[in-house]
């Protein structure tokens, strides 16, 4: 199976039981990876007028189809859940080194189902995998859970965690990953709802493609324009991707209170 890893990693809070499953071409096929993973095991599994809070709402993190890979920007987390915002399907998509080690460490999508009976973090250690006590970070923000965690663990792995307003069930809360990267949509009150207060993650196997040398070479290539592009370099890299939803005049984006003047 190139690109994906073969593998679903169940865990259900409630039960403490941790399960591995296999990935089927079909489905992988069907859905790709990301979104599209997490929208279709939330559609045959939630029920209707599923409080978004409740230990019967179900938590989804998939990484992206190149994550993983060495093409470069590729790793990208999807987290989405039943939202308690808007009470529907609530996606946020992140950046940082959740998905690549979450795929270099041989899964492809991790659903979380249940309630934890106390604040917990989850710790995947390649084929290592265990629910640990999170009483020493629950009331941490973001970054001082990230740190504490890479102190523990050391400083190769992602950690995709919440802050004060995930543990007291603020509805738009969102999942920080690796300090910068925000999934939103309140997947962040979907943790704290679940006692689930960190998910931290090592990997060190292979994304196996189907044509290594040729993938290798189309990979070089996008890194040398991402390093040499004048856009990328100048403005998208000071200013971020946002500036896509800008209007482009004179070959720089149009957009208020940074370069409409």
């Amino acid at each position: 199976m190139y690109g994906w890893r073969g593998s679903i990693l169940r865990i259900n809070l409630s039960t403490e039981k941790i399960t591995v499953q296999p990935l089927e071409n079909s489905y992988a096929k069907n859905f790709i990876g990301g979104r599209g993973f997490n929208s279709m095991t939330l559609f045959k599994e939630i029920s209707p007028g599923t409080d978004p809070l409740s230990p019967d709402n179900i938590l989804c993190i998939a990484p992206g189809t190149f994550s993983g890979t060495e093409l470069g920007l590729s790793s990208r987390t999807e987290i989405s859940t039943l939202s308690p915002q808007s009470g529907i399907l609530g996606d946020g998509p992140a950046g940082g080194s959740f998905a690549a080690y979450l795929k270099r460490a041989g899964y492809d999508p991790i659903v979380l189902t249940g309630k934890a009976s106390s604040p917990k973090y989850l710790w995947i250690n390649n084929s290592d995998i265990e629910l640990r006590d999170a009483s020493h970070i629950t009331g941490k923000s973001t970054w001082q859970t990230t740190d504490t965690l890479m102190k523990e663990h050391g400083k190769d792995i992602s950690v995709a965690c919440i802050g004060q307003a995930g543990e007291n069930l603020v509805r738009f809360a969102s999942t920080i990953i690796d300090k910068y990267n925000s999934a939103a949509r309140g997947s962040g009150a979907v943790f704290g709802s679940k006692n689930l207060k960190a998910i931290a993650v090592r990997g060190s196997g292979k994304v196996e493609v189907a044509d290594a040398e040729e993938f290798g070479r189309l990979a070089r290539e996008e890194r040398h324009f991402i390093k040499n592009d004048d856009f990328i370099r100048e403005i998208s890299s000071v200013y971020g991707s946002h500036i896509g939803h800008g209007q482009m005049v004179s070959g720089l984006p149009l957009f208020p209170g940074i370069l409409a003047s």
